[in-house]
């Protein structure tokens, strides 16, 4: 599995004045919906040339700003769910502004959904593969199903693998990995070549494709105690790769 590297850029600054937005403690700013209206990202891959480009862009607001730098059309991570070493694999998925874009009645890009009792439920796409490479037979869904299809409801999700539920979360989305066999890796895509709602334009034209999200993945290992008592559990967090995919004038 490729690990795209992104290096950004978004900064807190007055507008008014354009120094570091400071305020005094007791109040909700500075957040992320004030951040300057410029933002930097970097792409390490991008076309057919795999060139690394840095892709500037200007915002209407700081909120957008900060949407862009944490915009993925993709995330990737690791699963592990053997039973012989008692394994299990959650990952947290998690939409930092989601919140801001979903406040009114007609959510603002690159969010497409409103709150419900249900949640605001963005669709995603799934495929994994085992360590050798094998894909999925057949579909791949989450269980429970969300209202719509696969989709991401809140603004802080875990998807589970196996039903093996390392958090314990009330909300979980469980991935039945059986057909590539207990370990491998996951791809949840937020763009497809039918639904491409999922994008945020800088006034420059600059086109996003995506979703502003960040995340981890965590195991635990459990594999009892040696013969001194001692506990053998194991435990580990490691961060998301993402990819990006961005077009314009400034790509």
């Amino acid at each position: 599995m490729s690990t795209p590297m992104a290096w950004e850029k978004c900064c807190f600054f007055d507008p008014d004045f354009g120094f570091p937005f400071h305020t005094d403690p007791g109040t909700l700013l500075p957040g992320l919906q004030t951040a300057d209206t410029v933002s930097t990202v970097f792409v390490s891959q991008q076309g057919a040339t795999n060139v690394p480009t840095v892709v500037n862009s200007t915002w209407v607001n700081g909120l957008d700003a900060t949407s862009s730098v944490l915009m993925h059309n993709a995330v990737m991570n690791y699963f592990v769910t053997n039973e012989s070493i008692g394994a299990g694999t959650d990952w947290v998925i998690t939409f930092p502004t989601k919140r801001f874009h979903i406040q009114t009645a007609i959510p603002t890009p690159p969010f497409t959904e409103t709150f419900t009792a249900d949640g605001a439920c963005e669709p995603v796409g799934l495929a994994i593969w085992n360590r050798e490479e094998r894909a999925q037979t057949g579909g791949l869904d989450f269980s429970p199903q969300p209202p719509g299809g696969n989709a991401l409801c809140w603004e802080t999700n875990v998807i589970t693998f196996n039903n093996s539920s390392v958090l314990g979360s009330a909300l979980e989305l469980n991935v039945d990995t059986s057909s590539v066999g207990p370990d491998g890796w996951m791809r949840l895509s937020f763009v497809n070549s039918i639904d491409d709602d999922h994008q945020l334009a800088s006034l420059e034209g600059n086109t996003f494709f995506g979703l502003p999200a960040i995340g981890f993945a965590t195991q635990e290992y459990v594999n009892g105690v040696d013969q001194a008592g001692v506990l053998i559990n194991y435990g580990g967090m490691f961060d998301h790769a993402f990819s990006r995919q961005i077009s314009g004038s400034g790509t």
